[in-house]
């Protein structure tokens, strides 16, 4: 036997209310239901009844780029809450949440205010493994008509793209840019710079569904 005391406000007038009770569910308790790597799942809450929360957990299982995306009607009031398993704080009254997470358990809520409107929402994870990015180029100075080799290299090596950002310095103007390449994660570039003067060059990887982009420093050549 359970007993349920429903305490009024200080007031003068009558306070009527409303007492609804329902079994909680596997979603509504504890760490609730389990949510994988590069998935949806489909939920629907019920603000102006009992159902308020939806909880899910996830593990990480190195640090990573984790980004928990929420799609819900404009007309509700739903919003995520992520905490550690021991429950500090991530993330609170988000509709979305991009962090680097250390390793561990996360358990993420879908809430809404009591009384607002309900309905379907949508809520995805992508946990994607980070990547650091370099460039190797020729160091020193370099005659003009030399082709030199641009070599981005991502680590971890994964698959992908990389852009390569060549600019050029105009002593009047500052840094011009010049031109985008883009090549596959692990390739090179063949490049010979067009013009004497002070010329740098940046990858961008792209990253994909399992790795984080990532970009390099700014490397100089001088062309005499």
């Amino acid at each position: 036997m359970y007993i349920v005391q429903v305490v009024a406000a200080a007031s003068d007038t009558a306070q009527p209310y409303k007492l609804q009770l329902a079994a909680a569910q596997a979603d509504d308790i504890g760490i609730g239901l389990p949510l994988a790597n590069q998935t949806t799942k489909a939920g629907r809450l019920d603000p102006a009844g009992v159902d308020v929360v939806d909880i899910y957990h996830f593990d990480v299982p190195r640090r990573s780029d984790v980004k928990l995306s929420l799609a819900a009607p404009s007309t509700t009031s739903y919003r995520l809450v992520l905490v550690t398993e021991s429950g500090t704080t991530v993330a609170r009254d988000a509709g979305a949440v991009h962090r680097t997470l250390d390793p561990g358990r996360y358990v993420v809520a879908v809430t809404a205010d009591a009384g607002t409107p309900g309905g379907v929402y949508r809520l995805t994870l992508l946990i994607r493994e980070l990547t650091t990015t370099t460039i190797e180029l020729p160091t020193g100075t370099v005659p003009l008509g030399s082709v030199v080799t641009v070599r981005p290299v991502v680590t971890p090596t994964a698959n992908g793209i990389v852009e390569i950002q060549i600019d050029r310095f105009d002593p009047l103007g500052g840094w011009q840019f010049s031109k985008l390449i883009r090549i596959p994660a692990g390739g090179s570039l063949a490049w010979a710079p067009q013009a004497a003067g002070t010329w740098r060059v940046r990858a961008t990887y792209l990253g994909t569904t399992t790795t984080s982009p990532s970009r390099s420093e700014y490397a100089v050549l001088i062309v005499r």
